[in-house]
């Protein structure tokens, strides 16, 4: 049985990529039965004994899931976000208590987001019941399509999959935030000096950076902070924040940004601010007052920094 139709229209976006993956994972049972079983067990580790066979992208009602799939044995409820750190708690606890009263023996509540899977993040949505809440990201469901497709490459179904994955690049993966190009401010004011502040990350004295505002988008997101140097104009540091605390331990500075551990990276070759203007969407990087600017996975990949971080690791 299914509920899913491709054509369907949905007016929020989360709905139209729900409907698209599940649509198309139902499409792939007419030519690999076997196909949608291995989706699950490969990405999730989630095994059926029975064939999973209903298919349902739920009408857009405050407090539903956002899908439903099952087996005669198994049940899986999905929520569905296209944008990272967008999970509520409280919506989470919503989904448990509609997933507790299933019939299904096995039951699990499977987050599908652009989220990293090792991210404290995730952890902290998993953790009110992590044998029964599993997380999905969208580049791994991308990946394993890819796959799919590319070994089918003359099948109409692959092309329509191939449709589909570039819809998810587009939106999903391209348009993610991977962190923040943060502008020091140096000066007695933030007791950040020139030179001075890499030995001291070099040295291992500095494991944070405190900032004016909050960056609440990299808390425990495994997302990056990218330290731009105004006196070399360059970008000198790329580093994982795990977590970003109020301290107000200085009276303008009272965020506390903790470098994750292994992350932290004083690249050997400063990215100048001519690359990062030459990078779409940061054309006026640099030209106005604004301390931070935020940037998606493909900017950070333009960037070029993966060619020079191997080059000096601290």
């Amino acid at each position: 049985m299914s509920d899913v139709n491709i054509f369907t229209s949905f007016s929020q976006e989360e709905n139209r990529f729900t409907n698209g993956l599940f649509s198309i994972l139902s499409l792939t049972r007419i030519e690999h039965p076997e196909f949608v079983s291995d989706f699950f067990s490969d990405l999730l580790g989630i095994r059926t004994a029975t064939p999973l066979n209903r298919f349902r992208v739920l009408s857009e009602v405050v407090g539903h899931v956002d899908a439903d799939i099952r087996s005669a044995d198994t049940c899986m409820l999905f929520e569905t976000k296209i944008v990272s750190v967008a999970l509520r708690t409280d919506q989470i606890d919503r989904h448990l208590e509609k997933l507790r009263a299933q019939s299904e023996p096995h039951k699990y509540l499977v987050l599908l987001t652009p989220d990293d899977a090792q991210s404290n993040y995730i952890s902290r949505c998993r953790r009110s019941a992590p044998d029964m809440i599993r997380h999905l990201a969208w580049k791994d469901v991308l990946a394993y399509l890819e796959r799919f497709a590319e070994l089918r490459p003359e099948r109409t179904l692959s092309q329509l999959i191939r449709h589909f994955l570039e819809t998810i690049r587009d939106t999903v993966i391209r348009q993610d935030m991977a962190g923040i190009i943060a502008t020091i401010s140096f000066g007695d004011h933030s007791e950040v000096y020139p030179i001075v502040y890499l030995d001291g990350i070099r040295q291992g004295i500095r494991k944070c950076w405190r900032t004016p505002k909050e960056y609440k988008q990299l808390s425990g997101t495994r997302r990056k902070l990218l330290l731009y140097d105004p006196k070399v104009k360059a970008i000198t540091v790329v580093v994982e924040i795990s977590e970003v605390r109020r301290t107000d331990e200085h009276p303008k500075y009272s965020w506390s940004n903790d470098f994750a551990d292994g992350t932290l990276q004083v690249l050997a070759i400063p990215v100048s601010r001519d690359i990062i203007q030459s990078v779409p969407g940061l054309e006026t990087f640099g030209k106005g007052r604004s301390p931070f600017r935020k940037i998606t996975h493909e900017q950070f990949v333009q960037l070029r920094i993966e060619n020079v971080l191997g080059m000096q690791v601290e």
